[in-house]
């Protein structure tokens, strides 16, 4: 999807009143996408907002991806124990999340792989001791 397009969906959302409050996590979810190139420190933000306050079913799809674009961009960012934070919030959190939104086999593996990465790396950077 074309950034102007999303651009365009989050405008429309926001234009109508009841949308917008409907629809918070999707929006947020929306706007982290959209301003991960432009403004990666407010879809930290976005991606924290999704995480903390999807708790009906309707916006637990919003959960998973919101971990994973999370970590990786926080890894980008060079914020290695925010990163390691979101990836233990993952696991502890992972059970919560009801089928069919809940993560796949893949995922989990997925963030495992970037658990160990993220502790190698702070481990070789004197955070975590040896």
């Amino acid at each position: 999807m074309s950034s102007t397009r999303l651009a365009s969906l989050v405008e429309g959302a926001q234009a109508r009143r009841a949308g917008v409050t409907a629809d918070q996590i999707s929006l947020s979810a929306l706007e982290a996408v959209r301003a991960e190139r432009s403004n990666p420190d407010q879809a930290v933000e976005h991606y924290r907002f999704v995480i903390e306050n999807a708790t009906k079913e309707r916006d637990q799809a919003f959960l998973v991806p919101a971990y994973l674009r999370l970590a990786d961009l926080l890894e980008q960012r060079g914020r290695l124990d925010e990163a390691l934070k979101s990836v233990d919030q993952f696991f502890s959190k992972q059970a919560e999340i009801q089928p069919p939104h809940a993560p796949t086999d893949a995922q989990r593996s997925l963030m495992s792989l970037h658990k160990t990465r993220l502790m190698a790396a702070l481990k070789k950077s004197g955070h975590i001791a040896g």
